[in-house]
């Protein structure tokens, strides 16, 4: 089942986030991932300044997403100390309003 990984990275270690970001990129272009979104989380920074960037990463199984971040911790390319979330998503179904509107 897909699941969502969410990294969080220092906004301040450029260099790490752009190695990460290359990776995800190459996943992608192999159609092995899919990216989501790249988010700076201001509710932890000082003013308007993030303190962490968050990366969202869709991948087909949570095999796969341990695999991978495992991979990655140990080339360093993820802190041993970065948050790391793996969220299984789960099937639901919803009407769309306008499908609601004209049943």
């Amino acid at each position: 089942m897909e699941v969502v990984v969410l990294i969080e990275l220092d906004a301040g270690t450029a260099a790490a986030n752009a190695a990460l970001r290359q990776r995800v990129s190459t996943l992608t272009l192999k159609g092995q991932a899919r990216l989501n979104f790249v988010a700076a989380d201001t509710s932890t920074g000082v003013g308007s300044e993030p303190a962490q960037d968050v990366v969202a990463l869709s991948l087909p199984s949570q095999e796969a997403a341990c695999s991978l971040l495992a991979q990655w911790r140990l080339e360093g390319i993820i802190a041993a100390a970065a948050p790391v979330r793996i969220l299984r998503l789960q099937p639901f179904s919803s009407m769309e309003p306008f499908a609601l509107m004209f049943p």
